[in-house]
């Protein structure tokens, strides 16, 4: 993948997850909703609500992007990965 290209698939919410896995290593899915509750500790009751809608769109997106590996229902940080959060960091 080039560097537009990672460029263009990093949004906030991606660069979060990934930031989540990078720190932390493997996760279940319910500790990486845990993760992103504890980042956003402003959030309201709705988008709360919402946040395991989002966790799981989102790192099926990361998945397909080669950017996440996921084990039944857990989560680790690829490569790629690695480099795209390195991209989104240099901004």
């Amino acid at each position: 993948m080039t560097e537009v290209d990672t460029a263009r698939h990093l949004t906030g919410v991606r660069v979060l997850v990934l930031e989540i896995l990078s720190e932390t290593g493997t996760l279940a899915r319910e500790d990486i909703l845990v993760a992103w509750e504890a980042r956003r500790g402003d959030l309201s009751p709705t988008h709360r609500a919402r946040l395991p809608r989002m966790r799981d769109e989102t790192l099926w997106r990361l998945v397909n992007l080669g950017w996440v590996a996921g084990e039944g229902d857990r989560f680790r940080l690829t490569g790629d990965g690695e480099r795209a959060l390195r991209s989104a960091v240099r901004g």
